[in-house]
């Protein structure tokens, strides 16, 4: 039908023409989504399709529904199509709507988030929907039917931020895969170019000792003086070089398990340290007779600096270190408690530091050490223990108090 306006010189409008330009505008910057109708009833689809047509305009989304009766439609369906969301009735002729998981324990396992839609409301259901992998349970009474724009809205909302969160972790696995193989190059190439190292400074050491043995009365007070400059700083060098390959060659050593005794392994380290024992007048003790999996080797090393470190770093004249394990569900805790000197609360957080290590000790110091004691270890003790517990799973941290002591603790997964 046509109507001529008389206010616009004449001009001719067409209803039918006018409608659809109307519509099309309306329906610009609205998402379009397709919805995968899983219903058997030909009424309640219908009552649904049109609750959808609806409520349109409220919801911003123009709903796009792909209707199919059974599980086996809904299947062969999704085999080509990509639908936004899936709203399907708990049970079909052919199966029940949680069929569609396929065997989803999570949301983000589905292909699209799963709406179930029962008649009888049971939360026997509900509880079993959501842990098979549907994001949302609505019981099929008219009120919640007529919410269901908003409930799929909503369950679209929610599956973004599902997807997100799962991009994100795929993210973080692989940049840690990355940064793993980045830090094992950098393991494998700081061993090489350390152990490589050696040679030529060995060189150095020998024949600066060479010309200060054979040349000494003919060189003057100067050259003497720089030629001991020379050696002295290569024998620190090689100390360096020595507590970074202690730490470098962790990552290389295999991790071989077998059971071991606590008590019999504390033995063990109290031979092999008996002369500092002595020297110091410590008591050496091991409270505790758990067994465990683990790497013997390993634990022998981490035991080893820790008790030899708590008779070294203490005045007291009777020098106390006791080990404890204690057995949880998951893990086994360790203690090795001093009563030493204790360690100032702001080097705490730097004492598992290699970089520390060097900046604190020097070959003057470690000197010293040797003559007084007969075990000196290389200096890198700590920082290798943090190493080799990461290693087998587990954590280290310190408790310590200045002249009372410290206990070092740390922990070990059980292993199967």
């Amino acid at each position: 039908m046509k109507v001529v306006g008389s206010e616009d010189g004449g001009r001719e409008w067409n209803h039918e023409a006018l409608r659809g330009r109307l519509e099309d505008i309306s329906g610009r910057g609205k998402e379009e989504r397709e919805i995968l109708l899983v219903e058997d009833d030909e009424g309640h689809a219908e009552l649904i399709r049109r609750i959808f047509e609806e409520r349109a305009d409220e919801n911003g989304i123009k709903w796009k529904i792909k209707w199919v009766r059974s599980i086996s439609e809904a299947l062969e369906y999704l085999e080509s199509g990509r639908p936004s969301l899936i709203l399907a009735d708990y049970l079909l002729p052919d199966g029940k709507g949680l069929d569609l998981t396929r065997g989803a324990k999570r949301p983000d396992e589905m292909p699209a988030p799963l709406i179930i839609m029962t008649a009888y409301g049971s939360e026997r259901i509900a509880v079993r929907s959501l842990k098979s992998g549907a994001l949302d349970y609505v019981v099929k009474r008219l009120e919640d039917l007529e919410n269901l724009p908003w409930t799929a809205k909503r369950a679209l909302r929610e599956w973004e931020n599902i997807l997100n969160r799962k991009r994100a972790e795929e993210e973080l696995r692989r940049k840690n895969k990355e940064l793993e193989a980045f830090t094992k190059e950098l393991e494998e190439l700081v061993y090489v170019i350390s152990h490589d190292l050696k040679s030529p400074l060995f060189s150095i050491k020998s024949l600066s000792q060479f010309i200060l043995e054979d040349y000494s009365g003919k060189l003057d007070e100067n050259a003497l003086k720089y030629l001991q400059l020379i050696e002295e700083n290569a024998e620190n060098m090689w100390y360096l070089i020595d507590m970074l390959l202690e730490v470098a060659k962790v990552g290389y050593l295999d991790v071989k398990y077998e059971e071991v005794c606590v008590k019999e392994l504390v033995e063990e380290i109290k031979s092999s340290i008996k002369g500092l024992i002595i020297s110091k007048n410590a008591e050496v003790k091991a409270v505790c007779d758990a067994r465990l999996k683990t790497s013997k080797f390993f634990l022998k090393t981490i035991l080893t600096n820790l008790i030899v470190n708590g008779i070294i770093y203490n005045d007291k004249e009777r020098v106390i270190v006791e080990v404890r394990c204690e057995e949880h569900p998951e893990e086994y805790l360790f203690s090795v408690r001093d009563n030493g000197n204790g360690i100032p609360a702001e080097r705490i957080p730097e004492i598992f530091e290699l970089a520390h290590q060097f900046r604190k000790r020097t070959r003057e110091e470690e000197e010293r050490w040797r003559a007084k004691f007969e075990y000196v270890g290389s200096g890198a003790g700590l920082p290798q223990c943090k190493k080799m517990v990461e290693r087998l799973g587990g954590k280290i941290w310190v408790e310590s108090t200045v002249g009372e002591g410290s206990t070092f603790y740390f922990t070990l997964p059980k292993v199967k």
